[in-house]
């Protein structure tokens, strides 16, 4: 479980976010390589992904035809089961 704090979110209020192993894995391997912020590049904090990126991202990844928003609905789908326990 992750939590967002309240001065973090669009709503001010806290949130839990369920983590799969998968990405409790990708977590764990960022720890400790920067004091402050768990993503980087080139040494700097990722607070945005531009357009650019993200289609660089999806071409080198072999994903086609995706969008931001996919992932709301896919993180929902493959940890309801889990919240509902």
């Amino acid at each position: 479980m992750a939590w967002i704090h309240a001065d973090q979110s669009k709503s001010r209020k806290a949130f839990a976010v369920p983590l799969n192993e998968d990405a409790r894995s990708v977590l764990i391997e960022q720890q400790g390589q920067h004091p402050d912020y768990c993503f980087t590049y080139q040494g700097e904090p990722v607070d945005r992904t531009t357009t650019k990126a993200w289609y660089n991202a999806l071409k080198r990844a072999g994903i086609s035809d995706f969008r931001w928003y996919d992932l709301r609905h896919l993180g929902t789908y493959r940890t309801e089961p889990v919240c509902m326990n």
